[in-house]
């Protein structure tokens, strides 16, 4: 096992809440209740992960909790406490609506391999917005997980949520994840004159 699975571990042990959003080699982000920051905390030191300051340059907006980033052997975790995005205004972090983060914690499932995920709508905000306003581009594993959770998701529980990020544009959103259009959904986002 990797010293990112060593950690998962170790959190699940200690029975706090939290989901992984994204694995790359040696990388991974997860979400962590912002009541449990200080326990998450002790897990990395008591495990020998070193905290790393952040970037003088990271910014954050409406009182966000600043991420928290660890490294050990080559491997790096980032620790969010809420969902957020890249402001289009000056890339500050911005966290997703209340009716994403209000619940997002308490929504956590277990995916076929035993990995604690957002709920599908959760997880298909957090990743649309994520490439459209982080990322600015859709690429290969993005878009695996977007498919995976758009098929998963209970459309009745996912517009209010995907609204409170698109607004107008999502059901036109959702129709051109459906049609595969990922390489013309920033630019159609940008076009849309009813936002």
């Amino acid at each position: 096992m990797t010293k990112i699975g060593d950690i998962y571990t170790e959190i699940q042990k200690k029975s706090l809440c939290f989901a992984v959003l994204e694995e790359r080699e040696h990388f991974s982000r997860i979400f962590v209740s912002l009541r449990d920051k200080d326990k998450v905390s002790r897990i990395f030191e008591d495990n020998s992960w070193n905290k790393l300051k952040e970037t003088p340059r990271e910014s954050y907006l409406y009182g966000m909790e600043h991420f928290c980033y660890y490294e050990s052997h080559g491997e790096k975790i980032t620790v969010v406490f809420q969902l957020a995005c890249r402001s289009t205004l000056n890339s500050a972090w911005v966290p997703l609506d209340r009716k994403i983060n209000l619940t997002a914690i308490e929504r956590i499932t277990l995916d076929s391999n035993g990995i604690p995920r957002l709920c599908a709508e959760d997880e298909l905000c957090y990743f649309l917005a994520k490439c459209v306003y982080t990322d600015k581009t859709f690429d290969l594993q993005d878009i695996k997980r977007i498919e995976s959770c758009f098929a998963k998701s209970d459309i009745n529980q996912l517009m209010p949520k995907i609204e409170s990020v698109f607004f107008r544009f999502s059901q036109k959103m959702l129709e051109m994840v459906q049609n595969k259009e990922y390489d013309h959904i920033i630019n159609a986002l940008w076009a849309f004159a009813e936002y």
